[in-house]
């Protein structure tokens, strides 16, 4: 019936979605374009007797990129511009004067046209990895004037003024969306949505929802709409001649190089936001009585210009040998990645250690600058999930190994290598908790997802070192009983006060035992391996398990049998930190910023400039380092 769109009904739903995901589902115009479809559809779903709910939403990774500029035909008269954009209010219009509820569920990108088509409907759900924005104001068109009533003058301003995209947690909180759920609950939560609302008589769900846009419309939403539509229409007749920065106008641009081309030219009008992120947290209160106006506190963007140097500790191949240096670099230095992070802190990991100090080979390639985590703020970004001033933090993913990591002022980096760093969390806190605590808080994921950490004490070894004191943190933060294994009698009233009920001396671990030994833990985390990981096996309980995430004891299990795992039901989790997916690396961080309190952090941690890291190195590698080290990325 369609081919930009699918209808059907189920279970008194009318679910429009729309089906053009090689196009971004971007919305065409004209007869049998996708705008046409959809007024159709929805009218058809009005009449429908079946259902009482309509559900919009689309197949592919994003909701709508928008306006099908590269078939809009070039205005040529004043009265082609006024066609334009009647011809827009027209499709609004169609889909706002639909009398049953409508339900839009949205995610990846939503632009442009997609907001304005959002801004009809009556109740709207975003996807954790929705973005929308109305970049259209770049080239010099129209597109705000739809939002006005809901988020009001400021950020609409904002919106077509910058083209910068806003996340969809922003989103809820200036009330452009309801609520944000997963993306792989974003189906089944608005179909239950719709489902719930099709339950409620027609007739009244019909005449509440007439009610409630009756008031919005006394109260100005139709005149204030009415009033924008003369501004549109001039806006529309100055874009035809709209220049991109090279001096063509955009109009030819997307004539003679289609949308890549346009895209191109948008990008090159900015190098990175106008706004930093303290400065969106104050736009979200701009429209407010008695708030501060956005403009009286904005500071310069971050960042800093492409040839200006920066010093980084680069690792690099000497007849053979690695061997670590300072060096000048520029942003012209950096891998071809599509993120640019201001770095402020890294780490020192017991790999860096190896790395720097020489003593085995982690670059796998040279020259790249080491250190195998980082935590700053974007800069730039390709992908517009990241908006310049975010925090991030970025752990594994290869660095210091095959891709430059984290021992630099700037770095670019893969954005699908970014988590957002949790609220109440510094940078300098997201290293202190580093690749060493964030594997720790993989390790407890991976024992809770068992049930293996709620029944008994658990054994923490290597439990003075990084991942070792996070892990015994987060544990009695639980309130688990935790046994700490450590060779040094120093660091005992460290381990108690991390939370430790009992100290084990590491060398009743180091020596071949029997397949089989007394039934001790109900679950360990091991750094070591070994044969200590050997031991540690041998003495779990009936149906527990062990989380291995290190090597410093050795690769090797000498001695190791199948008897704990066939005969106790003993389970070795391998936990890598390295190449995790988004979503466990997410829930660890989750975890760290909700269980491991800032005091005891402070107590493990130690910040030390990057121009120790020589030094630092080997005292790792000596086993003199205790707790976290951070590196101060600007000494």
């Amino acid at each position: 019936m369609y081919s930009h769109i699918n209808l059907d009904f189920s279970d008194g739903v009318a679910h429009i979605r729309l089906n053009r995901p090689e196009r971004m589902n971007a919305l065409g115009m004209g007869p049998g374009s996708s705008r046409d479809e959809i007024a159709d559809a929805m009218h058809t779903a009005d009449k429908d007797s079946s259902s009482g709910c309509i559900l919009l939403s689309a197949v592919g990774p994003n909701f709508c990129a928008g306006g099908n500029l590269s078939g809009a035909p070039e205005s040529v008269t004043p009265y082609d511009n006024y066609s334009f954009v009647r011809q827009l209010d027209d499709f609004y219009t169609s889909v706002r004067q639909v009398r049953k509820p409508i339900v839009a569920a949205v995610n990846g990108l939503c632009l442009g046209a997609g907001m304005g088509l959002i801004a009809q409907c009556d109740l709207v759900i975003a996807a954790d990895d929705a973005r929308f924005g109305l970049i259209e104001g770049r080239i010099g068109h129209p597109g705000a004037t739809e939002l006005v009533p809901i988020i009001g003058g400021a950020w609409a301003k904002f919106l077509i003024l910058t083209g910068e995209l806003l996340d969809a947690r922003r989103a809820e909180r200036i009330g452009l969306v309801l609520s944000v759920v997963a993306n792989d609950e974003l189906q089944e939560r608005t179909t239950e949505l719709a489902h719930r609302i099709a339950a409620v008589p027609r007739e009244a769900a019909i005449m509440n929802k007439a009610a409630v846009d009756a008031i919005g419309d006394a109260m100005g939403r139709l005149a204030g709409r009415l009033a924008g539509r003369a501004y549109d229409v001039t806006t529309k007749a100055h874009a035809q001649w709209a220049t991109a920065p090279d001096g063509r106008r955009f109009a030819d641009i997307i004539r003679q190089e289609g949308m890549a081309g346009l895209k191109r030219a948008r990008n090159a009008q900015f190098s990175g936001s106008w706004l930093p992120a303290e400065s969106l947290r104050q736009l979200e209160t701009a429209d407010r009585p008695g708030q501060t106006s956005i403009t009286a506190n904005t500071t310069p963007p971050i960042g800093t210009a492409m040839n200006e140097p920066f010093t980084a500790l680069v690792i690099d191949d000497v007849d053979g040998k690695p061997v670590a240096g300072f060096r000048e670099l520029t942003q012209a230095d950096l891998p071809d990645h599509d993120t640019l992070v201001q770095v402020e802190f890294s780490s020192l990991n017991y790999k860096d250690g190896l790395a720097v100090s020489g003593r085995q080979k982690i670059a796998r390639r040279t020259p790249l600058v080491g250190g195998a985590d980082l935590a700053g703020t974007v800069v730039e970004s390709r992908n517009p999930r990241w908006a310049p001033g975010t925090r991030v933090v970025v752990n594994g993913w290869g660095m210091s190994e095959t891709e430059s990591g984290g021992y630099t002022r700037y770095q670019r980096v893969r954005s699908e290598w970014l988590v957002r760093i949790p609220d109440g969390l510094s940078t300098e806190q997201a290293m202190a908790i580093g690749t060493a605590g964030y594997t720790s808080a993989l390790c407890v994921d991976s024992l809770a997802s068992r049930g293996s950490v709620g029944d008994g004490p658990v054994l923490v070894t290597g439990a003075a070192g990084g991942v070792g004191s996070v892990a015994v943190a987060l544990l009695a933060a639980a309130g688990v009983t935790v046994a700490a294994s450590t060779g040094r009698a120093s660091t005992h009233d460290y381990l108690t006060a991390l939370g430790a009920s009992e100290i084990i001396d590491r060398e009743e671990l180091l020596s071949p035992g029997r397949p089989l030994q007394k039934e001790r833990w109900a679950s360990a985390i091991d750094s070591v391996g070994g044969q200590t990981l050997v031991n540690v096996l041998s003495q779990i309980r009936y149906g527990g398990a062990v989380a291995a995430c290190g090597l410093a004891g050795g690769n090797d299990m000498p001695g190791a049998t199948v008897l704990p795992f066939i005969l106790r039901g003993v389970s070795l989790i391998g936990v890598d930190s390295v190449m995790a997916p988004a979503a466990l690396r997410e829930a660890a961080w989750e975890r760290l910023a909700k269980d491991l309190r800032p005091e005891v952090l402070a107590s493990i941690t130690t910040v030390e400039p990057m121009s120790k890291l020589p030094e630092l190195a080997n005292e790792i590698l000596a086993g003199q380092i205790r707790g976290r080290v951070v590196i101060d990325v600007t000494r």
